[in-house]
This record gives structure tokens, sequence and C-alpha cells, in this order.
């Protein structure tokens, strides 16, 4: 009898934890599926502004950001730099917790390290952008601004 009562509390401790992880690894899924369909719409933005001949350039150049940096080296962040690469914008630096290098001639910096003075910091992660400023705020005094609040703007 004792043999089947730990069988039994064994069987019902595997299904526990198994709904607890299958829960956890449901819920992980849909943040990274909120956070594609985001960037997915950013880029849909970017791209119908760019149909308006609406550019991001102009932007910078009427708010004075003529040096910046860019926190986020994912796709945004590399496209980001392509876009201003051929313009008098001047990236400093990137910011980043996972990169450490990238395939353009960027310093990356992580957000704990010192950040050198710039015009603006433009931040790609869109979906963590205000845990992102409230602690890029702490560090620099210039105006930290979501790639996506950028678009709504022009």
């Amino acid at each position: 009898m004792r043999r089947y009562m730990f069988g039994f509390l064994g069987a019902i401790t595997g299904v526990v934890v198994s709904g607890w992880w299958t829960s956890k690894l449901v819920e992980k899924n849909k943040q990274l599926s909120h956070k594609h369909f985001a960037l997915f719409l950013l880029m849909d933005k970017w791209m119908e502004l760019k149909r308006q001949n609406k550019n991001l350039l102009s932007f910078l150049n009427d708010n004075n950001y003529n040096s910046i940096a860019i926190y986020g080296m994912g796709k945004v962040g590399e496209r980001l730099i392509k876009e201003l690469e051929a313009s008098d914008i001047q990236i400093q630096y990137a910011i980043d917790k996972n990169i450490k290098s990238s395939d353009f001639n960027i310093t990356i910096i992580t957000p704990e390290e010192q950040l050198p003075q710039v015009d603006a910091i433009i931040v790609t992660a869109i979906t963590f952008f205000d845990e992102i400023k409230e602690t890029l705020m702490t560090k620099i005094d210039c105006p930290i601004i979501s790639l996506e609040d950028i678009f709504d703007e022009m």
C-alpha cells in the first residue's frame, strides 16, 4: 500500500511541475510574440514614412540631435545605423546588454558603464522603453527617445 502511495504522490508531483513549467513556457512565448509583433509594426511604420518621403535625418536635424547613441543592437538598431551612416549625424556609441561587438565600426557599451554625453539616445528596444529610459535617466542628461515615438512625431 505504501508503495502505491509514493507512486501516486510522484505522479501528482510530476503533473504539478509539468503544469507549472508549461505555464512559464507559454508566458515566455506570449511575451516574445508581443515583442516581435511590436517590432513588425515599427518596421511597417518606418517603411510607410519612407514611402511618404519623410525621413529620420530631417527629424534629427530639426531637433539638433547631431550626436547620438543607439540603445539596442538587434536588427532595428542595425537598420538605424545603416540609415544614418551616410549622414552628418554622429553615432558616438551603441548601448546593449548582450552584444559586445558588431559588423559596424562602433563602440558598444553596456548600460552599466559610463555613458559619454550625446545630444540624444534613441532606443530601438521599444517593448522595454520605459524600463530602459528609467535606467538611463540616472546615468546621463539628454533626451532618451523611443524610435517608435520619433516615427509618431514624423
